[in-house]
């Protein structure tokens, strides 16, 4: 009994289906689990990419994307995450890279996002933003310190309310109310100037 214009179904759990069954009855291609009992940890569906490499000719997945059950579905109560995964240089081994889990975090190496962006590495765990022909900004979180910093000869800025209030420029410089100071601290505001070396 098809209910989309193309309705495949497998020996298991898997399906598929094409047609007016997207939000607002609009086209959409979906892969689903056809299990009346989805409990967390099930996969949903997998869009997965492959090829055949050179020692012989079997087609195999060597990235993708899923929808993976975080919780055990109800009616009204589907929780549920989306996951990225990559082969890495030197294996045929796909590694889950990344994960947006059902309440929106988005997880970069770990599967269990704790605030709405979390990275986490062996090794330094790093956010970096780059303007093209501009600075670029890194934070990063070491073994024994967190550091933020330009990874470019631009100057540091702490801004409040839209408004750079504090800059450490391109020799360690540190300026309170001016964006070009002279001394290793320089002071300006108010009616006291402090300049110290």
């Amino acid at each position: 009994s098809p209910d989309a214009i193309l309705h495949i179904e497998g020996s298991g759990v898997d399906s598929l289906r094409f047609g007016n069954i997207g939000a607002s009855s609009n086209s959409a291609l979906r892969i689903s689990r056809d299990d009346t009992s989805i409990s967390s940890g099930n996969p949903l569906g997998y869009l997965e990419f492959g090829g055949k490499d050179n020692t012989g000719t079997v087609d195999t997945a060597h990235a993708y994307i899923a929808g993976v059950a975080s919780g055990t579905h109800a009616a009204g109560d589907n929780p549920t995450d989306l996951t990225f995964g990559t082969t890495p240089d030197g294996s045929s081994t796909i590694a889950e890279r990344m994960r947006i889990d059902s309440s929106g975090k988005v997880g970069i190496g770990t599967t269990s996002p704790s605030h709405t962006l979390h990275v986490v590495s062996s090794g330094n765990g790093e956010i970096k933003a780059e303007r093209t022909s501009g600075a670029a900004v890194i934070i990063q979180a070491q073994s024994a310190a967190g550091k933020i910093g330009t990874t470019t000869s631009h100057n540091l800025g702490l801004n409040t309310n839209g408004t750079t209030r504090l800059t450490i420029d391109t020799n360690g410089n540190v300026g309170i109310g001016t964006s070009s100071p002279v001394r290793a601290l320089d002071v300006r505001g108010g009616t006291t100037d402090i300049v110290a070396n």
